[in-house]
């Protein structure tokens, strides 16, 4: 072999070997049932089949049972960022049709994500959410982590 192919073998056997200490590339993951996570639609007003809950000081209320429950995860991850860390999850399909359609109807309305009990997050659908992919931000990276790792424990 010429001096440039082992070069340019080395260069893809180096990629690969980083990719597989960071956990990348998708290596050995297989999707999982995250029994812990929950997608609901937010109400203002108490109703028959409704959860109360404070968020920013404002009393809201889960609309059940969750629109989307036991979701299949692809990965769940965190994104340092200038803020803190933000939690990465990446939907398998079906569950990534499913946030499609979720956000698709609540375009204009709040949605709540729930992990262990508790609401992390209650945006405003801007827009539908093609891919599957979802950036939250939650604060300090090791708050970020436990949750990363509480998400990985549901396997």
């Amino acid at each position: 072999r010429s001096g440039q192919d082992m070069r340019l073998c080395g260069r893809w056997l180096l990629l690969f070997v980083l990719g597989v200490l960071l956990g990348g590339c998708g290596l050995n993951s297989r999707p999982w049932t995250a029994t812990n996570l929950k997608f609901y639609h937010v109400q203002e007003a108490a109703g028959p089949e409704t959860r109360e809950f404070t968020h920013n000081g404002t009393k809201l209320y889960l609309s059940l049972p969750a629109a989307i429950r036991n979701p299949v995860l692809k990965d769940a991850f965190v994104i340092e960022s200038a803020t803190g860390g933000d939690l990465g999850i990446e939907l398998a399909e079906p569950t990534a049709r499913h946030l499609r359609d979720l956000t698709t109807k609540a375009v204009g309305e709040r949605i709540a994500i729930e992990v262990d009990g508790k609401v992390l997050s209650v945006p405003v659908v801007r827009e539908p959410v093609p891919g599957g992919f979802i950036t939250l931000h939650i604060g300090p990276p090791m708050e970020t982590q436990n949750l990363v790792a509480a998400l990985h424990r549901s396997k």
